[in-house]
């Protein structure tokens, strides 16, 4: 069975990323298609925000785009190689390029939810390219039930309830899978 089966939706962010467990930024995969992007949910822990005045950094905000930008990455290269993540974990590790451009324009707090809205702009060669944002949403909202009936025409609108207020937004994040070999 590879990575891909069932889009990523369902699966634990342990079954999907290389790294871990410490510093996962993703609580659950909510919809994925291989060739338009990733939506990921992350609830903000307490120890998140400790030392940083009771908000989620903004570091911490890029990993967690990162991060699914790592999971969709590692999901396309398992279904292009016909591998699971643990045969993938014997030759590569996903690692972080770079992000031509973020812009904060809200915080999150322990407890509240975050919403991780990644459009693919590019996967080829084993390196992905992203665009996208992060929202807070409602406590309350049930984002499984709006992203269980998500479509691509959804996602491509960026068709997103007005009670979601974006906190950041990030321009070309690019990850790569790299050969072992070369980092180590």
């Amino acid at each position: 069975m590879t990575i891909i089966d069932n889009l990523l939706v369902g699966k634990t962010p342990e079954e999907v990323l290389i790294f871990g467990p410490n510093k996962m930024f993703i609580d659950e995969y909510l919809w994925f298609e291989e060739n338009a992007g990733i939506v990921v949910a992350y609830q903000v822990k307490e120890h998140d925000t400790e030392g940083h005045f009771g908000i989620l950094r903004g570091v911490d905000m890029i990993e967690i785009f990162g991060q699914a930008g790592t999971s969709a990455c590692t999901a396309l290269e398992g279904k292009k190689q016909n591998k699971t993540r643990d045969e993938l974990a014997e030759n590569f590790r996903f690692v972080f390029l770079g992000v031509d451009q973020c812009r904060f324009s809200g915080m999150a707090k322990a407890g509240e939810i975050l919403i991780c809205f990644g459009k693919i702009r590019s996967y080829r060669f084993r390196q992905m390219t992203l665009d996208g944002s992060l929202y807070k949403v409602p406590n309350d909202f049930d984002y499984h039930h709006f992203f269980n009936s998500f479509s691509e025409v959804d996602f491509q609108k960026e068709a997103l309830p007005d009670t979601f207020s974006e906190v950041a937004n990030f321009k070309k994040l690019s990850g790569r899978a790299i050969k072992i070999d070369k980092i180590i």
